[in-house]
C-alpha cells in the first residue's frame, strides 16, 4: 500500500510540472534530481532577477502569492552585483538559455532558471580570476559550475531569434534581460510557472518539458470554455533574411481550432493574465515552441495544474488544426 501511494504521488508530480522542468537540466528530456543540490536550494535565500519588462512591484506580488520554500529577494537586471551573493547560502531565478551549435545546424533555448552554485569549485574559479594580473572584462562568473534544480522554456519572439543570428551573444542576452521579448512572460503566466517549479522543487520529482500525459480532469472541457490567449494565432515567419513574427487573419484563427467541438475563445494575453492573478476558476492552452520543439498544454489557472501535456516535433515551426483536433480527441476519452 505504501508502494502504491508512493508511485500515485510521483504520478501526480509529474502531471502538475509538464512543460516545466524539475531537475539538473532544463533543456534535457530528463534530468536527475541531485538531492544535495535541492537540500542546499531549500536552505537557501533566493535572488530573483527580472529584465524590467514590468515594474519590480509587479514581480513580488506575484511571489508574495506563490514563493513560500525560500526566503527571497527581487531585483530589476542591473540592480545589484549579483557576485556579492555567490555563496551556498544563496541561490538563484533568472532569465537564462544557450546556444547549441551542432554541424551545420544552431539551436537557440531560452528558459527561466533556478539554480544554486557548487561553490567548492566556484570559489577555486574566482581565486584563479582574481590571481591573474590581466583579467577578461567579459569573463562571466556566473556561467560555470551551476546546479539546477528547475526552470520553464520561455518562448521567444521573433526579434530574439534574429538577434540571435546577427548580433553576439552578449547583445543577445543584453536584449533578454531588458526587453518583453518572450510571448509567456506575462505576470498571471509566470504566476503559475512559479507554482509548478515550487510543487515540483518541494517534491523532489523529476519532470521535463518534454513530458506526455492527459488527465482524467480534461472531462471538464466538454463544457467548460477553454481560453486561447491572442499570441497563439502567431505565425513564425523562418525567412533567413529576416525571422519574423506575424499575426493570423481572423479567419485563420479560427481555422486553427476548427476541428475543436467544444467552447473556446480567444482572449487578449493580458487579460488572460489579469484572470489567472484573480484566481478565476478557468483553463487555459499554453504554447512554447522551442527550435524544432512545439510545446502543448492546458493549465488550470488556479493552481498552474497542467491537464494536458503535448511535445511535437518536426520542420513546421507553427500550431496545425490537427494538433487541436488531438486536444479535442483527448477531451472526449474522458
Amino acid at each position: 500500500m505504501k508502494n502504491f501511494l508512493c508511485l500515485l504521488f510521483l504520478v501526480y508530480s509529474i502531471f502538475f510540472n509538464a512543460q516545466v522542468a524539475i531537475g539538473s537540466s532544463v533543456t534535457d528530456h530528463k534530468g536527475k534530481v541531485e538531492t544535495k543540490n535541492f537540500t542546499q536550494f531549500l536552505n537557501s535565500e533566493t535572488i530573483f532577477v527580472f529584465p524590467p519588462v514590468y515594474d519590480k512591484s509587479v514581480y513580488e506580488k506575484i511571489l508574495k502569492d506563490t514563493w513560500t520554500i525560500t526566503p527571497y529577494k527581487v531585483f530589476l537586471y542591473g540592480e545589484a552585483d549579483l557576485t556579492d551573493f555567490m555563496s551556498d547560502k544563496y541561490s538563484f531565478a533568472t532569465v537564462d538559455g544557450k546556444i547549441v551549435e551542432k554541424n551545420i545546424s544552431t539551436s537557440i533555448y531560452t528558459y527561466f532558471s533556478f539554480f544554486t552554485f557548487d561553490m567548492k569549485e566556484k570559489t577555486k574559479e574566482i581565486e584563479k580570476f582574481l590571481s591573474k594580473s590581466k583579467k577578461k572584462e567579459d569573463y562571466d562568473l556566473f556561467e560555470k559550475y551551476r546546479q539546477y534544480v528547475g526552470g520553464f522554456y520561455l518562448f521567444q519572439k521573433g526579434e530574439l531569434v534574429q538577434s540571435s543570428y546577427a548580433n553576439s551573444i552578449k547583445e543577445t542576452s543584453k536584449l533578454a534581460q531588458s526587453e518583453d521579448i518572450f510571448f509567456n512572460f506575462k505576470p498571471g503566466f509566470l504566476k503559475n510557472y512559479f507554482q509548478s517549479v515550487q510543487k515540483g522543487i518541494s517534491d523532489k520529482a523529476a519532470s521535463s518539458v518534454y513530458d506526455v500525459f492527459k488527465t482524467p480532469e480534461l472531462k471538464k472541457l466538454q463544457t467548460a470554455t477553454l481560453y486561447v490567449p491572442n499570441y497563439i494565432g502567431i505565425k513564425f515567419n523562418p525567412n533567413l533574411y529576416k525571422l519574423e513574427d506575424k499575426e493570423r487573419s481572423e479567419e485563420d484563427k479560427a481555422d486553427l481550432f476548427s476541428k475543436y467541438e467544444f467552447k473556446y475563445e480567444y482572449i487578449d494575453d493580458n487579460a488572460l493574465s489579469e484572470k489567472i492573478l484573480n484566481n478565476e476558476d478557468i483553463y487555459y492552452f499554453r504554447y512554447v515552441r522551442m527550435n524544432n520543439g512545439k510545446f502543448l498544454n492546458i493549465v488550470e489557472a488556479k493552481t498552474g495544474k497542467i491537464i494536458y501535456s503535448e511535445s511535437i516535433f518536426g520542420m513546421s515551426y507553427n500550431l496545425k488544426p490537427d494538433y487541436i483536433k488531438d486536444i479535442k480527441t483527448a477531451i472526449k476519452k474522458f
